[in-house]
């Protein structure tokens, strides 16, 4: 099945909004041990998705993964500095996150062209992580979590 989501406007830069603060993101969206996920609209009209792991409180986590489909990239990654490795595949991107307890790891993925792409996000091994939430927007900026899970 599919889901419509509705992105948030943040009228900021995607990394100035991701707010990367004490090793950490800050936008007020963080949930411990969950994967946060969201589109967000910058102040380019630009279409990013953010995916934070951890979150306040949250215990530490290991996480690798895939970002496979036919066009973007990874523009913001926390923690920056080559400190968690994001590499160029010929299908994607591969990710490897690795962070302590009560901090976050993750990343804006944007530059897509056109109207019509599609990403498969493909997990390899994570711990620390119990579950995700995909939120989706009103046109005030208030977050409804549209899917979510556990495992």
């Amino acid at each position: 099945g599919s889901q419509e989501v509705n992105a948030l406007k943040i009228n900021e830069s995607f990394e100035s909004f991701y707010n990367f603060t004490n090793w950490s993101a800050n936008t007020g969206f963080e949930k411990a041990n969950e994967l946060v996920a969201f589109f967000a609209l910058d102040d380019m009209d630009n279409l990013g998705l953010y995916m934070i792991f951890g979150g306040p409180s949250g215990q530490a986590g290991n996480i690798v993964f895939d970002i496979n489909g036919n066009n973007g990239e990874v523009v913001f990654v926390d923690d920056p500095g080559d400190r968690d490795p994001v590499v160029s595949t010929a299908t994607g991107t591969n990710v490897k996150f690795t962070y302590v307890a009560g901090k976050t790891d993750g990343l804006v993925f944007s530059n897509f062209l056109g109207d019509f792409w599609g990403l498969d996000i493909v997990f390899g091994s994570f711990s620390g992580i119990d579950g995700y939430s995909f939120l989706s927007f009103d046109g005030n900026g208030q977050a409804t979590t549209v899917l979510s899970g556990t495992g």
